[in-house]
């Protein structure tokens, strides 16, 4: 699982948003720079990603699921909450992995490297909410926001 989230948040090292380092901090490098036997916190914020993303898929198709909402607007606020709440997540956790200690002290792990791991979270909300907005036999189960999605808000 680690693998997975590793490679979705590194864009496969096409498009480096944040240092190996960091990245390498992320796999669970441990304390004591020997191997990958620490805390995975790819796995960790990849999941709390994915798990926001279904639950504000949950709000707005599903628990507000008004007339009033089913726009343009609506879409793009839900959009923007999301991909905010995912970049303070991961930023935060990130960071206080890093203040806690418990970092292998070989690597060098700056505050834009902790950002820009925020930024590729809240990139991979947007495309996963994207993609899981795209599919129309997911939305059928909502009144009115069944049309809503990212290609025809």
């Amino acid at each position: 699982m680690n693998d997975f989230f590793s490679s979705m948040y590194e864009f496969g090292g096409l498009l480096p948003f944040y240092g190996t380092d960091l990245g390498d901090h992320l796999r669970g490098f441990d304390v004591t720079c020997s191997g990958y036997v620490g805390t995975p916190w790819y796995t960790y914020v990849g999941c709390m990603m994915l798990a926001l993303t279904a639950f504000a898929y949950l709000i707005q198709y599903h628990l507000i699921d008004s007339p009033r909402y089913n726009g343009k607007g609506s879409w793009w606020m839900t959009i923007a909450v999301l991909c905010a709440l995912n970049f303070v997540l991961a930023f935060t956790i990130a960071l206080n992995s890093v203040h806690s200690g418990d970092v292998c002290k070989q690597l060098h792990i700056t505050g834009g490297d902790l950002a820009g791991f925020g930024l590729a979270s809240a990139l991979w909300a947007f495309l996963w909410y994207v993609l899981l907005t795209s599919f129309p036999w997911i939305r059928r189960a909502s009144t009115n926001c069944k049309y809503t999605t990212f290609w025809k808000p």
